[in-house]
């Protein structure tokens, strides 16, 4: 630590009750961590900010962090992206590869498994010798559950999947890190989820389906569809899952 001396000077904005964001960890298991948020309003100062901590951490590693801006509570659903400053406390997944973490929850209930191999557009098998398993639950979606939290990817349907990708396409979409992708995977997962005989496809160079019955959803397009602006993929997704349910697509 190293102090220095100042002089006075007026600061151009100030903020005399700001936000409070609060994670609070817990092992579940010997190398996981569950993870509980809150985000704290009408906080008197950082005093009362950590004394409420106290009093609800129950023996739980926690994070203390003051919000850059006042942003609207909304919905345990809507994703808080706003900037935070740590004021104590430390991530215990910090350092950790995405890929060596375990989640706390079983997000899906099938067996995650590589994608299946790609085969070239236009061919609907495999090769003889070729066969492939069923690939239901497709590894690779870490980073978006990084970015939506473990709770709120616990009960995104298909369809809430790619409302929020639709929503925070813009920093879906500019990540280097793979988000998009990860985002891409993730939704088909969860389309997969909602349909007992869906399986994954992988088609030319970067083709991914989720197919079900005679019809298929393209996840990949989807989430370029989102990233770049034309047409809105939910109409799609919708269609998909009318026909693969057995009913009528709609109009």
């Amino acid at each position: 630590m190293r102090a220095s001396g100042t002089v006075h000077a007026e600061p151009a904005s100030q903020n005399n009750a700001p936000n409070y964001r609060v994670n609070f960890w817990q092992q579940a298991r010997s190398s996981d961590w569950s993870l509980e948020a809150f985000v704290l309003t009408d906080v008197r100062d950082v005093r009362e900010a950590l004394e409420w901590v106290e009093a609800h951490r129950g023996g739980r590693r926690f994070e203390l962090f003051v919000k850059v801006e006042v942003d609207a509570v909304e919905s345990i659903e809507t994703p808080r992206t706003g900037g935070l400053i740590r004021l104590v406390g430390e991530n215990p997944n910090a350092g950790e590869p995405l890929a060596a973490r375990h989640f706390t929850r079983e997000l899906f209930a099938d067996t995650a498994h590589p994608l299946p191999s790609s085969i070239p557009r236009g061919v609907d098998a495999y090769a003889p010798g070729e066969a492939q398993i069923t690939v239901r639950h497709a590894q690779g979606y870490e980073a978006f559950v990084e970015l939506v939290g473990e709770e709120n990817a616990l009960r995104m349907s298909a369809e809430d999947t790619l409302a929020f990708i639709l929503s925070y396409a813009s920093s879906i979409c500019s990540s280097r890190d793979g988000l998009q992708r990860s985002a891409a995977i993730f939704l088909g997962n969860k389309v997969a989820a909602e349909l007992p005989h869906a399986e994954w496809r992988a088609y030319g160079e970067s083709g991914l389906e989720i197919a079900a019955e005679d019809a298929s959803f393209d996840v990949v397009a989807a989430v370029r569809a989102a990233c770049e602006g034309f047409g809105d993929p939910r109409g799609g997704l919708g269609r998909f899952l009318e026909m693969a349910r057995g009913g009528e697509p709609q109009s």
